[in-house]
């Protein structure tokens, strides 16, 4: 087992909201869609009557209820399509992040900035109910979680989750629900490796 500091960097595609004027008005629609149909509807009723003036004039009430049918169905339009806007307000991206673990602390990053530090953390490695050691395969990728805490503040944590051969997971605790809900990563078993290994080490120092 291994005691000496980690540094790994891996990349992830994560959403980020779309920028610019675009993006702006794609996320809006997709917030407030009937406030956007009615607003398209009514740009379009009006852009209608200005080339069409004389029209309106001579048959008002025909042009009004026309009017109100486009505005409907500009609004159901944006209505139905309220989930399509919000998808298209984000984008994928693919970013690095860093995770740095010594003695002293942990530092998770993305793109050079600090998103979590822990000050000297403890590390637990946990898992669900493993399969019957009678299992007749030799190897069973397993879910694993990595928990590591603030030695200070037990309330600040990293939760990595991954697989490994379930061999590896005997006698390791029981993952509660509650931490199944709130994992910060997935990774790789490759790259978890390294986390696992000085988590085991730093469990057999204690």
């Amino acid at each position: 087992m291994s005691n000496e500091p980690v540094n790994l960097v891996y990349h992830v595609a994560v959403e980020r909201p779309r920028e610019g004027v675009i993006g702006s008005v794609l996320a809006f629609a997709g917030r407030h869609p009937v406030i956007a149909g009615l607003s398209c509807g009514v740009m379009v009723v009006l852009i209608a009557a200005l080339r069409a003036y004389r029209g309106v004039a001579n048959e008002p009430v025909a042009a009004m209820w026309l009017s109100l049918s486009v505005i409907a169905t500009w609004t159901v339009l944006f209505v139905v399509m309220r989930n399509f806007f919000t998808t298209q307000s984000m984008r994928v991206v693919n970013v690095a992040r860093r995770i740095q673990w010594d003695d002293e602390a942990l530092i998770w990053s993305e793109q050079g900035h600090e998103r979590l530090r822990l000050t000297r953390p403890t590390a637990r490695i946990v898992t669900t109910e493993l399969p019957p050691q009678s299992d007749a395969r030799q190897t069973i990728p397993w879910p694993v979680w990595l928990v590591l805490r603030d030695a200070e503040d037990s309330e600040r944590r990293l939760v990595l989750q991954s697989k490994i051969d379930a061999s590896q997971l005997r006698g390791a605790p029981k993952a509660t629900a509650e931490l199944l809900a709130q994992t910060d990563e997935t990774l790789p078993t490759l790259v978890i490796s390294p986390l696992l290994e000085r988590a085991r080490a730093q469990a057999e120092a204690s």
